[in-house]
This record gives C-alpha cells, sequence and structure tokens, in this order.
C-alpha cells in the first residue's frame, strides 16, 4: 500500500509539475489586457506572448519554449518582417524568433533555450512573464484567429528542468482575434459610391 501511495504520488507530482500557460496580449505590460486586436487595412498592430510556468513545483523550470502562431485566415494579416523579438531577461542562452510569414504559419518555429538554474521558475497561474513581441499588418477585409502550434521538432517544444521530454501537449494556451476593417478614405468611397447610384435610379424614375 506504501508503495502504491508512492507510485500515485509520484504520477500527481509529474502532471503538476508539467503545467504552464502561454497566452497572446495586446499590452507589453499586462498579460490579461486582452488578445483582440482591431485594425484598419494597410494599419500595422502588436501582440505579445506571455508565459506563465504555474506547476508549483520550485525545481521545475521551464528552460526550452518552442512553438508556431497559426491563424485561421491567412489573407488577413502578416507579420512584420523582422519583428518577432524574444526577451531574454538573463532566461535563454539562445534565443531564435523563428521565421515569419513562412510554412503557412505566421510566426513558424521560434524557439528558446535556457540551462538548469535559469529559465522560467514557477510562480504561480497569475504571474505572467512577457517572453515576446511582434508585429502584423492587416492585409485585406475580414477575421483571422492565431493560435500556438507545436515546433515541428519535439525537442524544442516547452521543457522543463527535471522533467522527461515536450511538455507542450499539457499547456493551456491562449488565443488572439484580428479583425480587420476598411480604412476610412475606402469605406467614404463605399458610401459616396452607394449614393450616387442612389440619385441616379431616382433620376431615371
Amino acid at each position: 500500500m506504501k508503495k502504491l501511495c508512492l507510485m500515485l504520488g509520484l504520477i500527481l507530482s509529474f502532471t503538476t509539475a508539467a503545467k504552464a500557460d502561454i497566452v497572446f496580449s495586446t499590452s507589453s505590460s499586462n498579460a490579461l489586457a486582452g488578445s483582440a486586436l482591431s485594425l484598419e487595412v494597410g494599419q500595422s498592430g502588436t501582440l505579445h506572448t506571455w508565459i506563465s510556468n504555474s506547476s508549483g513545483n520550485a525545481t521545475a523550470r521551464i528552460i526550452g519554449l518552442g512553438f508556431s502562431v497559426t491563424e485561421s485566415n491567412t489573407s488577413v494579416v502578416d507579420a512584420v518582417l523582422a519583428s518577432h523579438t524574444i526577451v531574454n531577461g538573463g532566461r535563454w542562452i539562445s534565443a531564435n524568433a523563428g521565421t515569419l510569414n513562412s510554412n503557412g504559419n505566421l510566426i513558424h518555429n521560434s524557439a528558446s533555450a535556457g540551462v538548469p538554474g535559469a529559465g522560467i521558475l514557477s510562480s504561480g497561474s497569475a504571474d505572467f512573464i512577457l517572453h515576446s513581441s511582434f508585429s502584423v499588418t492587416a492585409l485585406a477585409e475580414g477575421v483571422t484567429t492565431l493560435s500556438f502550434t507545436p515546433h515541428t521538432n519535439a525537442g524544442n517544444g516547452i521543457t522543463y528542468q527535471g522533467i522527461t521530454g515536450n511538455q507542450f501537449a499539457n499547456t493551456t494556451r491562449g488565443t488572439a482575434t484580428i479583425t480587420a476593417v476598411p480604412e476610412p478614405s475606402s469605406l467614404l468611397m463605399v458610401i459616396a459610391g452607394g449614393c450616387s447610384a442612389l440619385l441616379a435610379r431616382r433620376r431615371r424614375a
């Protein structure tokens, strides 16, 4: 019975230790400020990625963080080239921002690696750390949803000190919504065109 309890304890500690949260935010100072971005066509805006190590295990530091960012509608926005910036803060010995607008992803295969004793310490689900920032430009009217997806190399997922394997699947991941609307001048042209067509019909009548 004692051995069974010990085994259950180890299983529970493993699943708890693997927990993290990664979210988008429109703010570089508040992870929970919201992730809905509205842009006029041709306008650029910035989103930020935040991570929280909510494992509750003081030794389970996140020492590897890899992901891609996909979009549900690829015609609405493009990432601004060279705009993905990773905030190091002494956490990472290497930080690769990934490639932008590549392989069907807005951000493709971003990966940061730390060493034991560095990385992101467990701090609770409410204590987020700013990981990176990137800019997008609205290309056409529409709505697109951004999501975090795994790095194509399983070794570059979310890894912890003292825990074996990629823990990306055990991570709570947020989404962001970008809405692109017509620029005011285009909207005025549409309205003006509609009014002209209406006046022409009345004259013919």
